[in-house]
């Protein structure tokens, strides 16, 4: 597993697992440049397996990290992460008794690829590995600048 990827369900049967590469501008210091990210996500589920190279942006994990936090302390609510290329779309949802489905829509071009939706169930005992692995991609690609006012 990369240092800055974070995984949802496992890896020996069914999974999404989502890797930041690089920074898409390495020396952009501003909010609209700075903070785009090339990852790659990778995906087996059911009869399907593949890869495909993303943009993030590096407000989308903080954002992701903190609603599935609160989802994991009171099992209600949901989780989302939404690319804004719109090539990766994960909603968590619980059932208040700490079961989970991750409702999926991966696209493997910007816009006009190819869509694949899908779901994976996994238990809170699941999340705090999801959180920490979040916790190091928030961590080494910080949020730079600030919105334009």
């Amino acid at each position: 597993m990369s240092q800055h990827q974070f995984t949802i369900g496992k890896p020996a049967s069914e999974f999404l697992a989502v890797s930041v590469l690089r920074r898409g501008a390495p020396h952009a210091t501003d909010y609209s440049d700075g903070n785009w990210l090339v990852g790659n996500v990778t995906l087996s589920v059911g009869g399907f397996s593949g890869s495909y190279e993303a943009d993030f942006r590096t407000t989308d994990f903080p954002r992701f990290q903190g609603q599935l936090r609160e989802l994991y302390h009171t099992l209600d609510g949901e989780a989302s992460l939404s690319t804004d290329e719109e090539q990766l779309r994960i909603t968590v949802s619980g059932d208040r008794l700490g079961h989970f489905e991750a409702r999926c829509a991966a696209q493997d071009k910007a816009g006009t690829g190819n869509l694949l939706t899908f779901r994976l169930y996994f238990d809170q005992t699941e999340i705090p590995a999801i959180l920490q692995q979040l916790e190091r991609i928030v961590h080494d690609y910080p949020v730079r600048g600030a919105p334009a006012a």
